[in-house]
């Protein structure tokens, strides 16, 4: 009867050793899917992480020539300001040229009728 006894109690003993393997055979497993799933979770995090910043790097750079562009067409606006200014500075200074030399001959006319009509007057008193 002891027999059976300490045979039932090695066979429950044993159940038990094989339950506590189990349970911790299912443990480690649940362990390692965890931590399978947290590093395949980080990857796709850092992945997201790279993604977006190469948008964003995308973004700044389409930005960034967008503001280039904008500053050629401002710069090229202004040059050509500058062009027309120049262009109508030459313009008035050619009409002002203009006018003093007719001033000129006209007051080298009036001073030559002036010389003239001086003479003459010259020649009558004689």
């Amino acid at each position: 009867k002891e027999k059976e006894e300490r045979k039932k109690r090695e066979l429950l003993e044993a159940e038990k050793q094989r339950e506590r393997e189990e349970q911790e055979k299912k443990k480690r497993e649940q362990e390692e899917q965890s931590r399978k799933l947290a590093e395949k979770l980080k990857q796709e995090a850092e992945e997201s992480r790279r993604k977006m910043q190469e948008e964003i790097d995308e973004a700044k750079k389409r930005s960034e020539e967008r503001v280039k562009k904008m500053d050629d067409r401002e710069k090229e606006a202004i040059n050509d300001l500058d062009r027309w200014r120049d262009e109508m500075l030459k313009e008035q200074k050619a009409k002002l040229e203009k006018k003093r030399g007719e001033r000129r001959k006209t007051q080298a006319q009036k001073n030559e009728l002036i010389s003239d009509s001086g003479k003459e007057k010259k020649k009558k008193k004689k």
